[in-house]
């Protein structure tokens, strides 16, 4: 099963940036703080994740 089937099956929204994606996964270490040049996009991805959380 992919991605894209398990997140539908959740009910879990998807927002694709392959490039941003690639990037953050040869950058960052989870579990790890991610480096300052990465903060705007983490900060992106934080802020989608609450208004669709308050959207509910």
């Amino acid at each position: 099963m992919g991605f894209e089937a398990i997140a539908a099956e959740h009910h879990i929204t998807m927002v694709e940036n392959v490039a941003r994606a690639r990037a953050l996964a040869k950058e960052v270490d989870i579990g790890k703080p991610a480096p300052t040049k990465w903060y705007q996009a983490v900060a992106e991805v934080l802020a989608m994740v609450y208004r669709l959380k308050k959207a509910g």
